[in-house]
């Protein structure tokens, strides 16, 4: 998977585990061979990471957890919930480039 580690499944506890828009991205959340939850964006036949752990949001710090659950607008940015090192939840718009 693009930014490390093995695609294990696909979640499927929700059906929110997935975003699909008018443009026909799909955004999803994936369990990686190290136990770690993913969000990654399906487009134009290319998968993209958008967050996993131990990715860094500037300014803000780093992530340690990926809620199941991703959604995406028509614009291409997606909406989820992850946990920082410090133990702090957020709810993050990301706006991945293409």
């Amino acid at each position: 998977m693009p930014g490390g580690g093995t695609l294990q499944a696909a979640t499927t506890d929700y059906i929110h585990s997935y975003g699909l828009n008018n443009r026909g991205d799909v955004s999803f959340t994936a369990i990686l061979d190290d136990g770690a939850t993913g969000v990654y964006v399906s487009s134009r036949g290319t998968v993209r990471l958008v967050a996993r752990p131990g990715s860094v949001l500037p300014g803000i710090g780093t992530f340690s957890s990926i809620a199941n659950g991703a959604v995406i607008n028509d614009s291409g940015e997606i909406l989820f919930a992850a946990t920082l090192t410090t133990g702090d939840t957020l709810l993050v718009l990301a706006s991945p480039r293409p």
